[in-house]
């Protein structure tokens, strides 16, 4: 898999805007997505995303701010933030979930989404390894809910691993 340094820069830029929300947790997830439309039936990623500390508590539920960044082998990228989520369902086991707006540059005309501006949604299902570590299996969907003349969206699925500060 051969990342294009033109992603690499936008995710950096990505990592670099975290700064000022010092970093709760990293996470980084290795993912496969699915194009709609008539884009490609499966394109391998990487994930990196950076979580502040949680900012709002709804009951069990832990919320924050938070920026991630993607890139995959076909020179997309896509760099966004918003707000992340835990619910501890058990001593071992949690859900996740995230509301992202971001940029999203296409790697090629496959992978094009319809606009620059893309909302990314996760949810998630994890197993707290220990108190620092965790992995997680998640889904996310990419759309420009309307904004561009297409919105063929992207489905992924991602392995992640999850290591707080």
């Amino acid at each position: 898999m051969k990342f294009p340094v033109s992603a690499l820069v936008a995710a950096s830029i990505g990592i670099l805007a975290a700064a000022p929300l010092a970093a709760q947790e990293w996470v980084l997830g290795g993912d496969v997505t699915r194009f709609g439309g008539s884009g490609p039936s499966m394109v391998p990623g990487l994930t990196l995303e950076v979580h502040g500390a949680p900012q709002w508590d709804f009951g069990p539920v832990e919320a924050g701010l938070g920026v991630a960044g993607r890139i995959d082998d076909r020179a997309g990228a896509w760099v966004g933030g918003g707000v992340s989520a835990l619910v501890p369902v058990s001593d071992d086991f949690y859900a996740e979930a995230s509301v992202m707006p971001g940029y999203y540059s296409a790697g090629s005309s496959a992978t094009d989404l319809g606009h620059r501006l893309q909302f990314r949604t996760l949810i998630g299902a994890g197993y707290i390894i220990d108190r620092d570590t965790s992995v997680s299996l998640a889904v996310s969907h990419m759309s420009n809910f309307g904004f561009g003349s297409s919105n063929p969206g992207a489905d992924t699925l991602s392995l992640r691993l999850r290591r707080s500060f």
